[in-house]
């Protein structure tokens, strides 16, 4: 196991909480450090729905918008998360055959669909125009398998 002192400060607030019995989960992290410093990465401080907002108002009128996130939503307050996918939801109703927007989630499936004592993730895509929702999969929490449909 490692050292939490030996992952530099900036990356520590991300790294995942996982002890020695999870070497596979630690090594993806710190593929993803490493990639995102190879990429130069910026991170930008911000609240998300208002980012997220500000993001798909600029979004190019020619090319399609991919909004990718995974076990995210849980963690806003309820107003932030309506707001989030409003946000979404408006963009898609905005959505051309040129500049279509797709949105890409890993959620708990209590979440996104109300099954109330799901432990399930689920893997669903929206796209626009249109906002037809397809179930891709189900997943755990950590994504050890995945179950397509």
């Amino acid at each position: 196991m490692r050292s939490i002192s030996a992952i530099p400060p900036s990356v520590c607030a991300c790294a995942p909480i996982s002890g020695s019995d999870q070497p596979e989960r630690l090594a993806r992290f710190d593929g993803a450090v490493e990639l995102a410093r190879q990429s130069q990465v910026r991170v930008e401080r911000a609240d998300a729905s208002t980012w997220l907002r500000q993001k798909l108002r600029e979004r190019a009128a020619d090319a399609a918008t991919i909004v990718y996130h995974s076990i995210f939503l849980q963690y806003p307050p309820r107003e932030a998360r309506a707001a989030i996918v409003a946000a979404i939801r408006e963009a898609g109703e905005r959505a051309t055959p040129d500049a279509p927007l797709a949105w890409v989630r890993l959620e708990p499936e209590a979440l996104t669909d109300g099954v109330r004592d799901s432990h399930r993730m689920v893997v669903d895509l929206t796209s626009w125009p249109g906002g037809e929702r397809r179930i891709l999969g189900y997943t755990d929490g950590h994504v050890r398998a995945v179950h397509a449909v």
